[in-house]
C-alpha cells in the first residue's frame, strides 16, 4: 500500500478542535472567528498567522502580529514544520497551543486517481481516506454510498490497530504493518451498486426517507391503466448482515426484476413511493 501523495496533508490540533489541512492554499489562523483556524484568546491578532506550502514543505508564517508566533520558545516569523511540531501564538510560555503533525494520507474508491482503488462496484468513487500520523492510523469515510466498517461496525472515522478489518461496500481488507491488505476477493454482491458521482464530487451517503413507504404486500406494480403495466418511482427497504438498506429507484413496473435482485441478499419488508 503506497500512502505517498505529492504533498502530505497537515493536521493541526487546537483546544478548540481538530483540522486536516490539503495542500493548495494558505490557511488563516487568528481570531477572526472566519478564520480557517480561529483562536480566541486575546493575544493572538484578528489576522495572526498563515499555515501554507513553501518550496514544497508546511510552513507557518506569521503575519506581522502583535505578539509573535513562537517555536521552541524562541519568536519566528517563519516556522518550518518537519514531521511533528508545536508553535505557541502571542506568548512563548503560556500562549495558546498549535500541534501541526505532517500526515500522510491515501484515498481509496473505485476512480482510477484514489492512491488505492477497488475496482467494485459497491464501492463509492472517494470511498474513504486512510490517514498515517506519526506511526498511527485513522479511517475517515468520505460519505460513501455503502459505508466504511471497522471490524464489522460501520464508522465514520476511527482508530486502526494492527489486524484490524476494514470494509469498504462489498470488499474487507486488514492492517497489516503499513499496508492495507485486501483479504479475498469480494463475493457476491450483497450491496447496491454505488452511484456514479459528478466528475470532481465525493458521493453522497444515503439520505434515508421515513415517509412514503407502503409495507410490500400493498404494492401492485402490475395495476394497469386502459390495459397498460402502471409505471411509479419507488422505493426499498432491506436487511442485511451490516443493517438496514434503504435506496431510492426511478420506476418499478411488472416486468421490473429489482425485487428479485434484492430479496438474494436479506429480507425486503417496505416497498413504496419515495418521500423526495
Amino acid at each position: 500500500m503506497s500512502t505517498e501523495t505529492s504533498v502530505p496533508s497537515l493536521v493541526v490540533r487546537t483546544g478548540e478542535g481538530e483540522r486536516s489541512l490539503a495542500a493548495g492554499r494558505a490557511y488563516l489562523i487568528g481570531r477572526d472567528p472566519q478564520a480557517d483556524i480561529p483562536v480566541t484568546d486575546a493575544r493572538v491578532s484578528w489576522h495572526h498567522a498563515e499555515l501554507r506550502l513553501a518550496d514544497g514543505r508546511w510552513v507557518l508564517a506569521d503575519a506581522g502580529s502583535t505578539n509573535g508566533s513562537y517555536a521552541d520558545g524562541y519568536r519566528a516569523d517563519l516556522i518550518e514544520i518537519d514531521g511533528q511540531r508545536q508553535v505557541r501564538l502571542g506568548d512563548p510560555e503560556d500562549g495558546p497551543v498549535l500541534d501541526c503533525v505532517i500526515s500522510e494520507t491515501m484515498r481509496i474508491g473505485r476512480s482510477p486517481r484514489n492512491d488505492l482503488v477497488v475496482p467494485h462496484p459497491s464501492v463509492s468513487s472517494y470511498h474513504a481516506e486512510l490517514r498515517a500520523t506519526s506511526g498511527e492510523y485513522r479511517i475517515v469515510d468520505l460519505g460513501s454510498h455503502n459505508g466504511t466498517f471497522v471490524n464489522e461496525q460501520r464508522v465514520t472515522a476511527a482508530a486502526l490497530a494492527e489486524g484490524d478489518t476494514v470494509g469498504f461496500g462489498d470488499t474487507t481488507f486488514r492492517l497489516a504493518g503499513h499496508e492495507l491488505q485486501e483479504l479475498a476477493g469480494p463475493a457476491e454482491a450483497q450491496l447496491p451498486p454505488a452511484p456514479e458521482p459528478a466528475e470532481t464530487a465525493i458521493d453522497s451517503a444515503l439520505r434515508p426517507a421515513d415517509a412514503g413507504v407502503a409495507a410490500a404486500d400493498s404494492l401492485t406494480p402490475a395495476d394497469a391503466t386502459d390495459g397498460k403495466p402502471l409505471d411509479i418511482p419507488y422505493a426499498v427497504r432491506w436487511l442485511v448482515p451490516r443493517g438496514e438498506r434503504f435506496a431510492n429507484f426511478d420506476i418499478l413496473n411488472d416486468n421490473d426484476t429489482q425485487l428479485d435482485y434484492y430479496r438474494r441478499f436479506g429480507h425486503i419488508y417496505a416497498v413504496g413511493i419515495p418521500a423526495r
